[in-house]
């Protein structure tokens, strides 16, 4: 895993949590290691950090170009309670085998 020098430490932090979600994504979904563990960063992260660093990383992650929609898909997350993601990341969980 790489991460650009070039961000700041928290940032540095911040994409290390998002893409070892990327590792726990593909471990459930093998084959689509491009998908984004939004519904579960977001609460890692305030677990962490604290809520204040949550809402900057989104802001860094939302002004990201790419393939991905991050404004789109913070947007998703966001609209949602912590509750909620809890209770749509356990039930996408129960339907899918670890890989092995």
């Amino acid at each position: 895993m790489r991460l650009r020098a070039s961000y700041p430490p928290a940032t540095k932090q911040g994409t290390l949590v998002h893409e070892l979600g990327h590792r726990i994504f593909s471990h459930l979904v093998p084959g689509n290691e491009d998908d984004h563990p939004f519904l579960f960063l977001y609460d890692a992260w305030v677990e962490l950090w604290g809520s204040e660093f949550a809402d900057a990383q989104v802001k860094v992650e939302s002004a990201r170009k790419g393939q991905v929609d991050y404004p789109g898909a913070w947007r998703v997350a966001l609209a949602m309670t912590a509750k909620e993601r809890a209770r749509r990341w356990r039930s996408f969980v129960a339907s899918r085998k670890p890989a092995r």
